[in-house]
């Protein structure tokens, strides 16, 4: 799962409610493990795990992993590692654009291993400061 608040908020915020992404994945009950990247705002993600939980339901965050070795507060690598499992994934709920949407993007792969489709990064669509935010993994509202 992908979710983006930070600064897509004004076109996010209704696809990215933790209400609406249980209910996303509660549609999706064969998927028993979720593995959760997120750029958003300070306690996003307790509400966002305490909607998600549910028996038989392994949420991790990637809060909980060690994406970037050297710890030197860059997102960047934590990026790339999160594009690949997401790449892997069988399914992928993402909010990455959601354009005022309600409901979150579902993308099914037909195979393990295909890719996210669909969905190609545009890092300078936005000033250097933002990127820069956004690369070490700060919300800035």
């Amino acid at each position: 799962m992908h979710v983006r608040r930070c600064d897509r908020m004004s076109s996010n915020k209704k696809c990215t409610r933790p209400g609406r992404l249980a209910r996303t994945v509660d549609t999706l009950p064969n998927v028993t493990i979720w593995v959760v990247f997120l750029y958003a705002e300070q306690g996003y993600s307790a509400a966002l795990g305490k909607a998600l939980e549910k028996a038989g339901r392994t949420v991790v965050f990637e809060d909980q992993m060690q994406l970037n070795p050297l710890e030197d507060g860059d997102n960047y690598f934590a990026w790339l590692v999160a594009e690949e499992v997401m790449g892997r994934a069988r399914v992928v709920v993402d909010t990455h654009v959601c354009r005022g949407r309600p409901e979150p993007s579902v993308q099914w792969h037909r195979q393990f291993g295909s890719s996210v489709q669909g969905r190609v990064p545009q890092p300078f669509e936005r000033d250097a400061d933002a990127f820069d935010y956004q690369a070490r993994g700060i919300c800035q509202q």
